[in-house]
């Protein structure tokens, strides 16, 4: 059990120090920070407004679905990921992969961009 728990401690270690995953976490925030910015700047402007408010909640679901499968990736194939020459690479690409789909069934752009469920 003591190996198994530190072998998940050093895929978390190898995933999260690792430029990939933090390249992905940086231009997530990068991102967040830029629409809120364009956002508090243009109060005469709802149309606007409202664009950027269903971009910032697309990637902040995507931000949390990536944080939530790479850690579920990281446990899961804690092994790989620890020590296989390519096992972060692979467990970034999982969890950019379930993110994008989390962002694409969850958010309302989804839907064709009127915000209303498709039936």
């Amino acid at each position: 059990m003591a190996d198994l728990l530190h072998v998940i401690g050093e895929a978390l270690e190898a995933y999260w120090v690792s430029p990939l995953s933090l390249s992905v976490l940086a231009v997530c925030v990068a991102s967040i920070g830029t629409l809120l910015y364009v956002f508090v700047t243009n109060a005469q402007n709802p149309k606007l407004r409202v664009s950027l408010l269903t971009g910032l909640y697309a990637l902040s679901i995507f931000f949390w679905a990536f944080v939530g499968a790479s850690f579920v990736l990281c446990v899961s194939q804690a092994r790989m990921v620890a020590y296989a020459r390519n096992g972060v690479s692979f467990a970034v690409f999982g969890a950019v992969v379930g993110g994008l789909a989390a962002s694409a069934i969850i958010s309302p752009c989804s839907s064709g961009g009127t915000g209303t469920p498709q039936s």
